[in-house]
């Protein structure tokens, strides 16, 4: 596997020595979350600019064999949007951002704010197999069963992806152990490339971050970022983020799991997690989330067409 190096701006690598605490850390990541939810209903992003609204006509449920994708419901028309379809004649030039990387990394908060300020569709790729993974345990069936895995995926409706529950311990661990499964991934890997290439309510582009974005799903993408971090701080990261949802956990515990998911993630056999050769790695160790963030636009804007021109006014 490459070596993480940390990656700055403007194409130079060097050691970045912003601090970081994980209560630094999740006090913003807090703060951006509260702003999401305050402007839930109001039509407009985060950030301040108009959301796209829904495409109208559209109905709410479909199958997993038509593919499923998470749309948040702040996030430019929310889970009733389909993805937008362009005409036979309508070339299709998505502007495509992967993010990927290991767990508690931090690459769910950037990618979804590259997303809310770039003005592109989101989608959690991961959510997809969290989501696998809770169904085949509520249903009393056991994550490492291929076949199970399979028909769950099959199955999968867009109302799975709603479930606070999927951002649980434990539906991260089953997502771990059901994308191992090839049958799984191919169930899902279709609606992954429709969403990169035909976004929803006519966006311009799609930010994907999960763990083989760039590697496998959109292997093409013009802007592939590897976020990353030592084990021992995504641990406290993790830690810190169960103790707000009143967790009682002790620290070791999340490392050894955190470890643990790490070595599956790394050495399963289908589309195992490493960066694109040609991904840009960022360390975010010892970043804050707004040197974080900065970092990213500026890997945007050199490896995106017309990047500077797409974060002008921004960085």
């Amino acid at each position: 596997m490459r070596s993480l190096a940390t990656v700055a701006s403007k194409g130079i690598v060097v050691k970045q020595t912003v601090s970081l605490t994980t209560a630094s850390f999740y006090s913003k990541m807090r703060d951006i979350k509260s702003v999401e939810a305050s402007q839930a209903g109001t039509g407009r992003s985060t950030f301040g600019a108009p959301a796209p609204s829904s495409q109208a006509g559209v109905p709410r449920r479909w199958a997993a064999s038509e593919g499923i994708g998470r749309l948040d419901p702040n996030d430019y028309g929310g889970l009733s949007s389909l993805p937008h379809r362009h005409s036979a004649s309508e070339p299709i030039m998505s502007l495509v951002i992967a993010i990927d990387g290991p767990a508690a990394a931090g690459k769910g908060t950037l990618a979804r704010r590259l997303g809310q300020t770039l003005h592109l569709a989101y989608l959690d790729t991961g959510a997809l197999y969290r989501a696998v993974g809770l169904m085949i345990v509520r249903a009393g069936g056991n994550p490492a069963d291929e076949e199970a895995a399979a028909a769950a995926a099959r199955q999968l409706d867009v109302d799975n992806l709603s479930d606070p529950a999927l951002r649980s311990e434990e539906a991260g661990a089953t997502a771990s152990k059901v994308a191992a499964f090839d049958a799984v991934r191919v169930a899902l890997l279709d609606f992954q490339r429709r969403f990169a290439q035909e976004p929803p309510a006519g966006l311009r582009g799609a930010v994907l971050d999960g763990r083989d974005v760039g590697s496998v799903v959109c292997p093409d993408a013009p802007v592939k970022i590897f976020v990353t971090a030592s084990v021992d701080e995504r641990a406290r990261r993790r830690h810190a983020e169960l103790q707000e949802r009143g967790e009682d956990v002790m620290l070791p515990v999340v490392l050894s799991e955190i470890q643990e998911r790490d070595e599956r993630d790394q050495n399963r056999a289908v589309a195992p997690l490493l960066p694109a050769d040609d991904a840009v790695i960022l360390d975010t160790s010892a970043l804050d989330v707004e040197t974080a963030f900065k970092a990213a636009l500026d890997i945007v804007a050199r490896r995106a067409p017309d990047g500077e021109h797409l974060v002008r006014g921004i960085r």
